[in-house]
């Protein structure tokens, strides 16, 4: 009788030893196979940057004509005779320039600017819009047509800017 239980116990530790060879040689492998990879230059894509419509829509000179303030006591500034031109240039870059000595300047400084158009699809802002308008770190909601640009700063109490395209 005990060496049948002595039998019992060897078989156990046979069959034992044998899985846990089993496992070790399955993750030897497993392991191997995780640190194989595909050679990444198969995998670029070499398509250039496409601008979007309203980037390309953008791009050129426009002339700021109004302001208007929509916080406390809403205003409408009148700038259709200052010559302010917004120049939005393709490597996103915006020249803002004019005479504004003698009048009450509610624009963008004068000078060069960073911008981008951010295209999303969950959203910019409150109510969701899928697009917004980045001049140096600000983001603004836009509507932009062939010939206007309005920059809309609105939900934050600031301003929306009225621009015309000029060529």
């Amino acid at each position: 009788m005990q060496r049948f239980a002595y039998f019992c116990i060897y078989i156990v530790n046979v069959k034992l030893n044998t899985m846990k060879k089993t496992l070790l040689f399955l993750t030897t492998i497993l392991v191997t196979l995780s640190f194989t990879a595909c050679s990444t230059s198969d995998d670029i894509d070499e398509t250039p940057e496409v601008k979007s419509t309203n980037t390309i829509m953008l791009v050129g000179k426009w002339q700021l004509t109004k302001v208007e303030t929509s916080f406390l006591t809403p205003k409408l500034y009148d700038y259709s005779q200052c010559n302010i031109i917004y120049e939005f240039k393709s490597d996103n870059v915006l020249t803002i320039s004019g005479e504004i000595d003698n009048v009450t300047y509610l624009g963008h400084d004068i000078g060069d600017h960073v911008y981008s158009i951010i295209d999303d699809d969950g959203g910019y802002g409150i109510i969701g819009l899928p697009y917004g308008l980045k001049i140096d770190y600000r983001t603004s909601w836009y509507i932009l047509t062939s010939k206007e640009l309005k920059i809309d700063d609105r939900p934050l109490d600031g301003l929306v800017y009225t621009l015309i395209k000029t060529n």
